[in-house]
């Protein structure tokens, strides 16, 4: 599996993992919180297409999610929001690299 940075239709970054089945959404929720701080969480949240959750820290909200588009996604909603993407990024093209 490999992961890719976009910039999505909103204007923020996005981490996508094509390969990625569903489940793989909570294991970067888990990651977001507990390498990035990252603590509150609302979803899951299952729809027809795909599933989704948001994690929060501070006013900074991230959807972490998968559908039949994307595979699973990281999406961004402001500027700091970006930078954690792109952290998230880096540490899942290692964590994909040695697996």
């Amino acid at each position: 599996m490999k992961g890719k940075l976009y910039l999505a239709s909103n204007g923020f970054n996005t981490y996508d993992i094509f390969e990625a089945d569903q489940t793989f959404i909570f294991k970067i929720a888990d990651i977001l919180v507990d390498k990035f701080g990252f603590n509150g969480t609302a979803g899951p949240f299952i729809g027809l297409g795909g599933c989704y959750l948001e994690v929060y820290k501070n006013h900074i909200r991230i959807t972490v999610g998968w559908d039949n588009w994307s595979g699973c996604f990281s999406m961004a909603y402001c500027e700091q929001g970006n930078n954690y993407i792109k952290e998230l990024g880096n540490y899942l093209d290692y964590y994909l690299d040695t697996k």
